[in-house]
């Protein structure tokens, strides 16, 4: 069990227990993109993160991945230069994190988006009204000094005062940007040294964008690989009065969503040669029934959630021997160091066995366990939690770990989707439906729900046989009593879903994303065992 500031939470179990198809019909096995999909793990956040995920979800009837993840680079963001995670002198991890949501129409995307970024974005609000009253003091200053400097020129020389000085130009604080372009994010970086999020709720745009570029190879993708480390970007513009802008420590945080045929189109080879791809934690929950629901967000909850955007934007960095803004680097314990060597090395073993694409994605969650874990850490401070503000403990990596696993897990499936096949798409498609009407459907019933797809019952009955013959299910024909036609077979899913009933690829999976596999389940004992607190 997680410790969570004292609060009991069940620990997240990745894979569940293989169950057994029907004796009389042997299942084959289903490919990975029908890997079931894991809940996002909301016990390892803090208490009022977690109370505001779960809330909010259930308010929205969305899943909690659809609040969490974009919350979660809200946070990184908020925290943006002001801290770094020291895993040695040599390594220094920064937070910035890249959340996209995949999901289709319907699902809830774009409230639970907003949702998550009410925070960040009322800050915007606040910095925009104080802006303009700064403004037309400015505007009040300017005119006084026009007046002043008339009367200053006009004066002889022997009896001028000293020269007036203009009055200083205010700037107006950013928090967040939906600006995709380098030439325009560099000059609201250089002006905002903490840091940005860029949230678009169609990422679609984003990643369309680099294709003005030959092959999306053009400068965009290279300044944002800087941008992902909080590193040195530099843009030339043929307009403006710098032509030239270097931003050092250039940090950016994303959220965003996707449909999945949007990013199988768009994330092409390219981004994943160039690492781009790999840099994305990408989450993809099923899409639900829509519900009524009287449930909804406490105030006090909201309030809280407030509470702790405003403090960790108020966490202040350091100084550098410059006398320019340094991140505070923040250290690992003595516990909190000997779990993340364990994980290390449980990662790199996970990795050398992994080649392609999802071994550069492993790659990228080695650190993104660090920098979850820092925004764990940062986000408990801001709660109010007695911790040592630059000392991380074994809870908050525990919890980064935790996170890490589960992204790594949604890798593997969203991997699986974007690889796919038109057939295989249509049958993974076929398959989710059936599981949301229950895991049966006659052909009639498959047809009436997606009349585009298949345009007749005969059509339906096709696809259903050859799920049939690819050992996803059985048929079932109902008895009938009486006169009248047979009523229609029905297709049953094995279980009701597709991989559980499969223990040689529940065996794999399990001792590749599972949090507690053998080499990591000492490492992270303390923190998941059980609390009585």
């Amino acid at each position: 069990m997680i410790k969570t500031n004292g609060l009991p939470a069940t620990r997240v179990d990745y894979m569940p227990a293989a169950r057994k198809a029907p004796p009389a019909v042997q299942a084959k096995t289903p490919p990975a993109a029908a890997a079931p999909y894991q809940p996002f793990p909301v016990h390892v956040l803090p208490p009022v993160v977690r109370r505001f995920v779960v809330e909010q979800a259930e308010a929205i009837g969305s899943d909690p991945a659809y609040i969490a993840l974009p919350l979660m680079a809200a946070m990184a963001a908020a925290v943006g230069n002001s801290r770094v995670l020291g895993l040695k002198r040599s390594w220094r991890e920064v937070i910035m994190l890249w959340c996209v949501v995949i999901g289709d129409s319907g699902t809830m995307k774009s409230p639970a988006f907003d949702a998550a970024l009410r925070f960040t974005r009322r800050r915007e609000e606040l910095a925009a009204k104080e802006y303009a009253a700064a403004f037309a003091e400015y505007q009040t200053a300017k005119q006084e000094y026009d007046d002043a400097i008339k009367r200053w020129r006009k004066a002889p020389p022997d009896e001028r005062d000293e020269k007036p000085e203009p009055p200083e130009v205010p700037e107006c604080a950013r928090y967040v940007t939906a600006d995709a372009t380098c030439e325009s994010l560099a000059p609201l970086l250089s002006k905002n040294p903490r840091g940005l999020l860029m949230a678009r709720d169609e990422l679609a745009g984003w990643l369309g964008g680099f294709n003005q570029y030959k092959a999306g190879k053009g400068s965009d993708v290279p300044n944002y690989l800087e941008m992902h480390r909080a590193g040195t970007m530099m843009t030339d513009r043929k307009t403006g009065d710098m032509t030239t802008i270097r931003v050092r420590r250039a940090a950016l945080s994303i959220a965003g969503g996707i449909q999945p045929g949007t990013l199988a189109r768009t994330l092409s080879p390219d981004f994943f040669a160039n690492g781009l791809a790999a840099r994305l934690l990408l989450a993809m929950p099923p899409k639900r029934l829509k519900r009524w629901t009287e449930a909804d967000v406490d105030d006090a909850t909201v309030n809280a959630m407030q509470d702790v955007f405003d403090a960790l934007l108020g966490l202040q960095p350091d100084t550098d021997v410059n006398g320019e803004p340094a991140p505070c680097i923040v250290k690992l314990n003595d516990e909190a160091m000997a779990d993340w060597i364990a994980f290390y090395n449980r990662h790199a073993l996970e990795q050398h066995e992994m080649d392609g694409d999802l071994s550069a994605a492993w790659s990228k969650l080695e650190g993104y366990a660090a920098r979850l874990a820092l925004v764990i850490h940062c986000a408990r401070q801001a709660e109010g939690d007695r911790l040592q503000p630059f000392m991380l403990d074994e809870d908050s990596l525990a919890a980064g770990v935790i996170l890490a696993d589960w992204f790594g897990y949604e890798a593997r499936r969203a991997y699986a989707v974007l690889g796919e096949s038109e057939a295989g798409r249509a049958r993974r498609e076929l398959v989710e439906l059936i599981k949301r009407h229950g895991g049966e459907m006659s052909a009639r019933d498959v047809q009436r729900a997606k009349p585009k797809a298949f345009i007749t019952a005969d059509a339906a009955d096709t696809a259903l046989v050859d799920l049939v013959n690819e050992g996803y299910g059985r048929w079932h024909s109902p008895k009938t009593t009486g006169r009248g036609q047979p009523r229609s077979r029905r297709f049953i899913l094995f279980d009701g879903l597709t991989v559980d009933n499969n223990p040689q690829f529940a065996e794999e999976s399990a001792n590749t994303v599972n949090c507690q596999s053998v080499d990591s389940r000492a490492a992270v004992s303390r923190s998941c065992s059980t609390d009585a607190a």
